[in-house]
């Protein structure tokens, strides 16, 4: 299935449209959007103009430097200052600068995505609302903007799954490829051992032509047909995620795909709460430890869900991020040959819970554990996936399909998206809302507990008698 960006070269190589029209028309969603659903940190209106300008004259000559030039995207906010601190301290290894080398292939920077972590830490902001439903959670800037039609694909760091389950809630491709594929050099970190730059996008095949300009890397398509994926039976399915909306769009998905010729095989799942564990005990540890001094000066100014965290964060004790680290380690060296064990090339999971919380309940913090069951293991291990979404539920709220391989397999995952994707036909932008119609109030769910984030060594288990995790 095509997407936006061959979509948007063909026009231009015809000369239908040009990157300027096409990226007024994307500032002006990008309007709409913030004051609906409020994604962004800032719009970049004159230096994407620049860019279109300069765009639509290499189209003109004939001279475009990639599938990518004039393309409209999103980054998140941070990268531009990142590029500046990477330019004044160039490291030498030619890793620095993922948004230097996206403008090199002549893409168009509309618009800074805002974070769930600078949301969390300001207790003056609004939440950010879901496209689908604005009283309901956006999560995070670059999916709930890319999902609402701004942009063709955004950059993003994802650390601990956050970024694919929000994906998900909103409707959104993303995909998060093997640890080091995509450097993090010059980007300010969150959590230094979990961040990995992750693509977000419409269209899988959006997020592999911005992920292989970026990686350098062109790697052959499998265009396989048939297959075996690995799958979870549904009594496997633990807490919120194993409702009846995420099983029925999982289900019905796995139905698509083996009537498409794909072998799906039941598999035990990963050990996917001491993974959760794990991933939150190091990224609470690594956030408190970068950020110290900052907090430090701001604590009056945080949310209660920084706040929260924070204390959270202040109760991991070393011994806590060492035995966290034994586990990173025991549950990476066993993936990649537990799949090769069970005969499969891929494992499918649902990506998050049914439906994104409200807005105000979200901005609070709530169901953070939650949301993050599906998606920390693989973080954790740096092993790459994605989600795709797959369906939505009565509230009309979208759920994602998640697909993870071993690390060094982004190729394939990114086929077993596009395959998602092809049989599960065109998916639709969601409505659009004038600010007029977004809901004022909370929904007085009140607040979440502070996580346990307590890890044991011992607690690692694997499938029986060698099988699968």
């Amino acid at each position: 299935m095509n997407g936006d960006i061959a979509r948007l070269e063909a026009g231009y190589r015809a000369g239908r449209r040009t990157p300027e029209d096409v990226v007024e028309e994307e500032l002006e969603r990008a309007a709409e959007a913030q004051a609906v659903l409020g994604p962004f940190r800032r719009i970049l209106y004159a230096r994407a103009r620049a860019e279109a300008r300069a765009a639509t004259d290499r189209h003109r000559r004939g001279t475009a430097r990639s599938p990518l030039d004039g393309v409209p995207v999103v980054v998140q906010a941070g990268m531009q200052e990142s590029e500046r601190r990477a330019r004044r301290r160039p490291s030498g290894d030619g890793e620095e600068g993922l948004l230097a080398r996206l403008r090199s292939h002549g893409a168009v920077v509309l618009a800074e995505a805002d974070t769930a972590w600078r949301l969390a830490h300001r207790a003056d902001v609004s939440p950010l609302r879901n496209p689908w439903a604005p009283e309901h959670a956006g999560g995070d800037g670059a999916p709930a903007s890319v999902a609402a039609g701004v942009g063709a694909a955004a950059l993003a760091v994802e650390s601990c799954g956050w970024l694919r389950a929000w994906s998900a809630r909103c409707g959104a491709v993303a995909f998060r490829p093997t640890r080091g594929a995509l450097s993090c050099g010059g980007i300010h970190p969150l959590a230094p051992t979990l961040d990995q730059v992750a693509v977000v996008a419409r269209h899988a095949a959006d997020a592999r032509l911005v992920y292989e300009a970026l990686a350098r890397a062109r790697r052959p398509r499998a265009r396989r047909r048939g297959g075996r994926l690995g799958v979870v039976p549904p009594v496997s399915l633990e807490g919120e995620a194993g409702a009846w909306a995420v099983r029925q769009a999982y289900e019905a998905a796995l139905a698509l795909l083996a009537r498409d010729g794909v072998e799906l095989v039941p598999v035990e799942p990963p050990p996917l709460p001491t993974a959760r564990a794990a991933a939150l005990t190091l990224w609470y540890a690594e956030c408190l430890e970068v950020h110290r001094t900052r907090l430090a000066a701001h604590w009056a100014d945080d949310g209660p869900a920084a706040r929260r965290r924070l204390m959270a964060a202040a109760a991991v004790g070393g011994a806590d991020y060492v035995r966290a680290r034994a586990v990173r380690r025991a549950l990476g060296d066993a993936w990649g040959p537990a799949l090769r064990r069970a005969g499969v090339d891929a494992l499918a999971l649902p990506t998050a819970p049914p439906a994104a919380p409200e807005a105000a309940f979200a901005l609070a913090g709530g169901a953070l554990a939650d949301t993050l069951l599906y998606t920390s293991f693989f973080d954790l291990i740096g092993a790459p996936a994605v989600t795709v979404p797959m369906g939505r539920d009565a509230l009309g709220l979208p759920a994602g399909l998640q697909v993870a391989g071993a690390a060094g397999e982004d190729a394939a995952v990114l086929d077993w998206a596009e395959r998602l994707e092809a049989v599960r036909g065109p998916w639709p932008l969601p409505p659009r809302r004038s600010a007029s119609a977004v809901p004022v109030g909370s929904s007085g769910q009140g607040w979440a507990k502070v996580e346990n984030v307590t890890v044991m060594a011992s607690s690692v288990s694997f499938g029986p008698g060698g099988g699968p995790l």
